[in-house]
């Protein structure tokens, strides 16, 4: 189905978000001491799976191994074991930072609402949003303004 008013744009479907549109897969740094810019961003239409995005992005650093059963299974043990680390879970919570890059882009920056017409001007709209979040945030590093946190619920700060 496409959208009469932008006929590249198409209906889609994720869970239970439905939209007409194009998607946005961003890519940034996690440096602990340097503020989290958006290197990479690809605008794509909204059908495609996330997972092709994926590849491109990372394919020059991801290699694909084939296994055997059981170098499956002893591998998949190994995998459960490391998510029960300290490691793993700080590499975790860095990589949830990246919801908060969305959150930024989608609600200060209005990212969900497209100026234009068609997926090379939104594109373009979505290059200008990541400079922009890229600009606030080198601002706010030099300021030596943190970052914020993900709040706790109140749950979470009695049980802690």
């Amino acid at each position: 189905m496409s959208f009469p008013y932008d006929v590249a744009a198409r209906y889609s479907t994720k869970r239970d978000v439905s939209w007409t549109g194009y998607k946005v897969h961003l890519t940034e740094t996690c440096d602990t001491d340097r503020p989290h810019l958006i290197v990479n961003l690809e605008t794509r239409s909204s059908t495609e799976p996330d997972h092709a995005v994926t590849s491109i992005v990372h394919e020059q650093r991801r290699t694909l191994t084939i296994l055997s059963p059981q170098s499956h299974f002893e591998t998949q043990q190994w995998a459960r074991q490391r998510q029960q680390t300290h490691e793993f879970r700080a590499q975790c919570a860095t990589r949830a930072g990246v919801e908060g890059t969305i959150s930024q882009a989608a609600v200060a920056l209005g990212a969900r609402r497209s100026l234009y017409r068609g997926i090379a001007k939104t594109h373009f709209q979505h290059l200008v949003t990541a400079a922009a979040i890229n600009l606030l945030r080198v601002l706010d590093w030099l300021h030596e303004i943190p970052r914020s946190t993900t709040p706790k619920s109140h749950f979470a700060r009695l049980a802690a």
